[in-house]
């Protein structure tokens, strides 16, 4: 063909005959090639077929051409611009001398395979070394494994009829991408993995160890691969990078080579421990060894000082592959760049603190706070397009931020179970400044994409929440907002730009959303009463929060946080009352200033014997500190956990806990009896029970005497005696047989119309719960409940959410009910309390059988409530025990007390029931009396027949003065009897206890 050019344009005859004889590529050729710094070398000859084993990242520095035997000679006239090129194995000759070897054809190595010039449209250049011996004049690198050809022009044109291709292939070991969207020089090297980490904990799905986090590269998509034999996975060491510290821009950054720098140490190992093993990682073989897994990040990620290699903040390294050379053990073998991996995290910050000096790893539903994402070194965009969303924690979204499923991408902004719980809500500051809205809108409702907050321009973080931060509100009543049952995970999920595309979004981080609860004690081996919870009037105790050891970083449960607590007997104290109110030294005894607050009544883990670490206690980690409530009653728990020099300098930072009721008698309460007659007698109080018990003691006693077992109780002190009519006892001492302690009954659902002993009592179930409005809801009773307006109940048993109601949770059922759980009630010592209650408001009505309690919930997330009645028996008629309730605002004792002296002022003693009970505070006072004198009594006859019943008619004057104020005052019936003179006084009053008016 050639010399049919050539007879028909004799001017140009020379070039073509050169051409002719100089293009093609002798057979005997023998393709030659040498790694630098390296004793491997291959010569393949013309009975070679292949270079077996080369590696891509390898550095090539000799790659030569030889024709043996002197029948085919490299000169510089003809050759000086020869140039080569790598091809693809399937390109053959004719397709080489068709011009297939040119910029753009598809079997052609461009810079994504090849770097260099080797990448460049004409490929790299050539010098003659020799008549038989032409080299290539750059080093060649492979960017990726592959089976190749050598396709040489000896003009450097690979024209039509301008090129051929060596014989001989070039086998390189290593991953490759020749997928549509690798187009670039660096889309294999330099592809990018969106990955993340986490201070003090792994970064797997379940905080545990492990070989698999959302960090995996993958080369298993259509296009990609490896070639040759499976190899290993590592990384490179840290790239570095400064940033401008007034903009945030990106100053300066250093990548850091495969092969040349070690596997940075904040990632884990791969033998079974993060410090075990090694970090050179087997490919996973459930995708036929597609992808490398890297493992987790370590767990001890923590601050910011200079030089650790454990500080918390965001990184860069390469990802490498070992392309099956030297066995794959030391650092240098993991020579091929096959992407970037960015390990982004993510910060939770105080909304009052611009440059989140402190960071934490979750919060309270108390505090307001930022999100800070921590950029890796070039990873973020300097503009204000980024977004983030705050999403349910799912498995999906822990999966790598190139699958499909990644739940980033579908994830809803602040909906937690269902529920939307970082609503916009008004925010007015307490010092007065201007108001505005938490939880700025953010995306669209509904939808995962549409989201408006940005987090700036800066490029070394960026910081998200608008103006006030996001706070949580899990829910209407001080429960569900702040001592949920567990506590919940929250993912960060970030968006760099373009975020309307759902593949956009990937997770930075996680987070705790943390509960508030009381515990029951100091410790979990704590059976010392004073070690137990506040729960008793004059009682000493102690007030605890539970910090398990996942929520050791959360804002909210900081060590060396402030306690007060204030009298709330309407439960209407809210996060600014706290603010407001301050320390009473008549109200609690021990915290009863500020400055015992910040000394002696820190929150602190407790490092005692016994200790207990998943526990913040306020008693500045010593047992002696205890705290005694002097007043019964509801009060409201407050804390504040961010502090400065165990201060709190800013008010706004003092927080709701809960609301609690101090067991105990209301005081000053007087009763008068007279003495002959037996007597019982009702007294009021607070979280009042059936377990608590009363003690008569002498006017110059003292309630707390004797070691709170007072010992003036006896019949030589008192003239009382009990059990009576019979066999009626006169008291003893303490000692004694009968001590005088009197048993009480509190009204309840199964202590209903009981008799003057407190027994034979009948049942009073609630049937019907009903939510009416924002504050109350409706109890409807077989039986008129017999309450007042003001007294307090709790619900109990046998109520329930509504089935298929999908607004009624756990937490509104318990604050609905009033009685809590300790956080630690299954681990406690089992003698400390495992219940604590904050007694609902009871409202009567004009219909005796319905009531209302102050508790309610807003019309768009009102919850529904049934009683499921149990032990139901239809075939019997019997429809079972209905929702239960106690009431804890009055108790009465049994009808047993007789005084056969006159007394004034005993002094009437109360103790609680339980474990530890003991004699804590005086009611008030009882004064025993002689009846007066019956002046003017007559008794008339209304029929004159003998032996035929007929009624009796009995006339007196009563006394004036101050005794005949008692018959006005009297709210019972009057009992009466007539006795003979010679009756005993005994059995005249056995006749008066039988005997009413």
């Amino acid at each position: 063909e050639l010399r049919a050019l050539a007879a028909a344009n004799p001017s140009r005859r020379l070039q073509y005959v050169t051409t002719l004889e100089d293009m093609p590529l002798p057979d005997n050729h023998v393709l030659y090639m040498v790694e630098g710094g390296s004793t491997t070398s291959w010569t393949c000859s013309s009975f070679c077929t292949a270079i077996e084993g080369a590696h891509a990242g390898a550095n090539y520095t000799i790659l030569e051409i030889k024709i043996p035997g002197g029948t085919f000679q490299f000169v510089n006239q003809i050759h000086r611009d020869a140039r080569l090129k790598i091809v693809d194995n399937t390109l053959t000759e004719p397709q080489a001398r068709d011009g297939q070897c040119r910029v753009g054809e598809p079997l052609v190595a461009e810079g994504s395979e090849v770097s260099g010039t080797w990448g460049e449209p004409l490929g790299s250049s050539t010098s003659v070394l020799s008549t038989d011996t032409l080299r290539a004049d750059d080093t060649l690198v492979f960017r990726m494994g592959g089976n190749y050809r050598l396709c040489y022009s000896a003009n450097g044109t690979f024209g039509l009829l301008q090129a051929d291709i060596t014989r001989q292939r070039i086998e390189v070991n290593g991953v490759f991408d020749r997928s549509d969207s690798c187009t670039t020089d660096d889309c294999l090297t330099h592809r990018i993995y969106q990955c993340y980490m986490r201070r003090e904990e792994f970064n797997t799905a379940d905080g545990r160890y492990g070989l698999q986090s959302s960090c995996i590269v993958d080369y298993s998509y259509p296009g990609a691969g490896f070639y040759g034999p499976i190899g290993r996975g590592t990384w490179s060491a840290e790239f570095d990078a400064t940033f401008d510290e007034q903009t945030g821009m990106l100053a300066s950054m250093q990548a850091q080579p495969c092969a040349f720098t070690e596997p940075a140490s904040f990632i884990c190992r791969d033998g079974g421990a993060c410090q075990a093993g090694d970090p050179y990682i087997e490919p996973d073989a459930t995708v036929g060894s597609r992808r490398i897994n890297i493992p987790t990040t370590r767990n001890d990620l923590f601050g910011n000082a200079f030089g650790s290699t454990t500080t918390y903040h965001a990184r860069t390294v390469a990802a490498c592959y070992c392309p099956d050379r030297d066995g794959c053990t030391n650092t240098v073998d993991f020579i091929q760049q096959i992407g970037i991996l960015h390990f982004y995290l993510s910060k939770v910050c105080h909304a009052g603190s611009s440059t989140c000096a402190e960071d934490f790893t979750g919060v309270t539903g108390q505090y307001r706070f930022r999100i800070r994402v921590e950029c890796p070194t070039n990873a973020c965009m300097n503009n204000d397009e980024n977004r983030v969303k705050l999403v349910e924690k799912s498995l999906a979204n822990d999966l790598p931020s190139w699958d499909a499923g990644n739940g980033c991408r579908t994830g809803l902004h602040g909906i937690l179970g269902g529920l939307e719980v970082l609503p916009t809500t008004l925010y007015v500051p307490i010092d007065g400044s201007p108001q505005g809205n938490l939880n700025e809108m953010n995306c669209d409702p509904g939808s995962p994409i549409g989201c408006r907050l940005s987090g700036g321009v800066r490029q070394d973080h960026k910081t998200f929440g608008g103006t006030y931060g996001f706070r949580f509100v899990m829910g209407t009543t001080n429960h569900e907002a702040r001592g949920f049952h567990t506590s919940k995970e929250v993912d960060v999920c970030y968006c760099n730009g373009d975020c309307n595309v759902d593949s956009s979004w990937f997770k930075v981080g996680s987070m705790r959303l943390s509960s508030t609860r009381l515990v029951s004690a100091a410790t979990s081996r704590s059976d010392l009463p004073a070690q137990w919870s506040v729960e008793f009037v004059n009682q000493p105790g102690i007030i605890g929060l539970y910090r398990p050891y996942a929520d050791g970083g959360v804002l909210g449960l900081q060590e060396n946080s402030l306690l007060k607590l204030v009298t709330d007997k309407d439960k209407q104290l809210n996060d600014d009352g706290c603010a407001l109110s301050g320390y009473n030294s008549q109200f609690s005894q021990g915290l009863s200033s500020e400055v015992a607050a910040s000394t002696n009544y820190l929150g602190e883990l407790q490092t005692q014997t016994p200790p207990d670490l998943q526990k913040v206690v306020f008693n500045s980690n010593s047992f002696v500190n205890t705290i005694t409530v002097t007043e019964a009653g509801t009060l409201a728990v407050c804390y504040c956990a961010v502090t400065v020099d165990s201060i709190c300098l800013d008010s706004s930072n003092w927080k709701l806990i809960a609301h609690l009721t101090v067991k105990g008698p209301q005081i000053n309460q007087r009763w008068t009896f007279s003495t002959n007659v037996v007597f019982r007698f009702s007294y009021e109080g607070f979280g009042l029970t059936s377990g608590d018990t009363i003690r008569i003691i002498s006017s110059d006693g003292r309630c707390t005497d004797d070691n709170f077992n007072p010992n003036t109780a006896a019949f030589a002190y008192t003239a009382l005696k009990v059990k009576c009519p019979v066999p009626c006892t006169d008291v003893t001492l303490t000692g004694g047989a009968e001590p005088g302690d009197l048993s009480t009954k509190v009204l309840s659902a199964d202590s209903y119309n009981c008799d003057v002993s407190n027994e034979n009592c009948e049942t009073n179930d609630i049937t019907t719960i009903t939510v009416l409005s924002d504050t109350e809801t409706e109890l409807v009773f077989q039986k008129p409940h017999g309450m007042m307006t003001g007294d307090e109940i709790t619900l109990g048993a046998n109520i329930f959410c509504s089935p298929g109601d999908p607004v009624c949770t756990e937490e509104m059922l318990t604050a609905l009910k009033g009685a809590f759980d300790f956080a630690d009630a299954a681990g406690n010592s089992g003698t400390a309390p495992d219940t604590y209650i904050a007694a609902q408001k009871f409202i009567a009505s004009e219909n005796p059988l319905i009531g209302r309690i102050r508790i309610g919930w807003p019309s768009i997330a009102r919850p529904q409530f049934t009683v499921v009645y149990a032990g139901a028996r239809p075939e019997i008629g019997y429809i079972g025990r209905g929702g239960l309730w106690t009431h804890h605002s009055r108790a009465q004792t049994r009808e047993e007390v007789m005084a056969t002296a006159e007394r004034a002022n005993l002094r009437v003693c109360w103790r609680f029931g339980g474990n530890g009970a003991k004699y804590v505070e005086e009611i008030g006072k009882m004064t025993i009396r002689n009846p007066a004198t019956m002046l003017g009594a007559t008794i008339s006859m209304s029929s004159p027949a003998r032996e035929t019943p007929a009624p009796m008619i009995l006339t007196f004057t009563t006394a004036g003065g101050v005794t005949g104020m008692r018959y006005e005052e009297a709210q019972d019936t009057s009992a009466v009897a007539i006795c003979h003179a010679a009756t005993p006084p005994l059995s005249c009053q056995s006749m008066i206890a039988q005997s009413r008016l």
